[in-house]
């Protein structure tokens, strides 16, 4: 047996609305996959405080339209990042069907089953994410286990997964930072920044030329002779 479980729940104990006081909406979660448990201990937690904050405070510094459209843009983002996971995730089903590969893999450490505490409703939509993600790490080490998929493309691509998860934690601490700096009224008109900036690039018609980073996952190298059978997905939480 690993030790990555017990490192996750105290790492989970230890974060910060674990001691906070308030209400909150219990989810059960399984996880799976080492990355998705390392991506839960590391943000879940944070991400909700940290959104929790910058929200309470700005409703009462800023008017209601720009605190409606941090929500939709944080949310547009995570619903971005989940159609980027469902897509890959369906493709590496096709093709495990394709190569008969429908066993899950082994891990050192068996399925983590906790409590997520939901404080704020941009937590269940954050939670959702992690469970996607989760699903597609089981697929992706499944498809690579059994020599179907290159192992460097697979790392590719998790870095590629993770980096989204990483994306939206960051930009709602950038946010939060920001928020709290804030003490003029230039400083009041600025935030976020990234947003208001964007906001005068559409007002001028600017085309915004920026490429996602995220190559399409899936694309991966095959090795369609290394096929196998197993004892199906059934027992992975959504599969």
């Amino acid at each position: 047996m690993g030790d990555l479980n017990p490192q996750i729940v105290a790492k989970i104990q230890r974060s910060r609305l674990s001691r906070l006081e308030g209400a909150s909406a219990p989810m059960p979660v399984t996880l799976y996959s080492p990355e998705a448990k390392r991506l839960f201990a590391r943000f879940f937690d944070s991400v909700q405080a940290n959104y929790r904050h910058m929200m309470m405070r700005a409703k009462h510094q800023f008017p209601a339209d720009v605190t409606r459209t941090v929500k939709d843009v944080l949310a547009g983002e995570v619903n971005l990042a989940r159609a980027i996971v469902q897509h890959g995730l369906q493709q590496a089903l096709q093709l495990a069907a394709t190569q008969v590969v429908d066993a899950a893999p082994h891990y050192p450490d068996l399925p983590l089953d906790l409590t997520a505490h939901v404080y704020v409703a941009f937590g269940t939509q954050f939670l959702d994410l992690l469970r996607e993600v989760d699903r597609w790490m089981v697929v992706h080490d499944a498809l690579a286990a059994r020599g179907v998929m290159a192992g460097a493309a697979t790392q590719r691509d998790k870095r590629a997964i993770k980096r989204l998860v990483k994306q939206i934690a960051r930009r709602i601490r950038r946010w939060k930072d920001e928020r709290d700096a804030v003490q003029t009224a230039e400083q009041h008109a600025r935030w976020p920044s990234d947003l208001r900036r964007d906001a005068r690039l559409m007002r001028l018609n600017i085309q915004d030329e920026a490429t996602c980073e995220i190559e399409p996952v899936g694309t991966v190298t095959r090795h369609p002779d290394k096929a196998q059978g197993g004892q199906g997905w059934s027992d992975i939480e959504g599969a």
